[in-house]
Parts: structure tokens; C-alpha cells; sequence
């Protein structure tokens, strides 16, 4: 979740692997994201994207922010 400046409101968001938000990526369940080899330069790019919902977003003004931490394993 996000927070406001103040540290005193949230908005909540999912971040999905797909621009249709049909994959959600999350650490839930164990569940992880498998991509293969990364070729001969070793890098990969992955886009992530994030959806509010209306709810959410309806009473959020101002700024709202958040770090996310990415874990790779080889």
C-alpha cells in the first residue's frame, strides 16, 4: 500500500505482470515468476503494472508513495 506524506493515509494497489491485469504478481502461495535464460548479455526486463481501484483512488488526494523490493534468485 501507499502512503501519504504524513505516513497517516494508504491506498492500496496490485501490481500485475500484463498490461490486461489478468497476472497478478505477488508473493502469495509461494507463487513466482519464471522466466528462463537471459541470453548472452545476462539481462532480462520485466514491466510491471499497478491498478488502483476507483474505491481506493475516490478520497486519495495529493501525493501517496511506495517502494516496491524485487527478489532474484539464480
Amino acid at each position: 500500500r501507499m502512503a501519504d506524506a504524513a505516513g497517516t493515509r494508504f491506498l492500496r494497489y496490485d501490481i500485475y505482470s500484463d498490461a490486461a491485469h489478468t497476472r497478478e504478481w505477488d508473493d502469495r502461495g509461494g507463487r513466482r515468476r519464471v522466466t528462463g535464460n537471459t541470453g548472452p548479455t545476462g539481462q532480462r526486463t520485466h514491466t510491471a503494472y499497478g491498478e488502483i481501484t476507483m474505491a481506493a483512488a475516490r478520497n486519495a488526494t495529493g501525493p501517496f508513495r511506495d517502494t516496491v523490493v524485487v527478489t532474484v534468485d539464480f
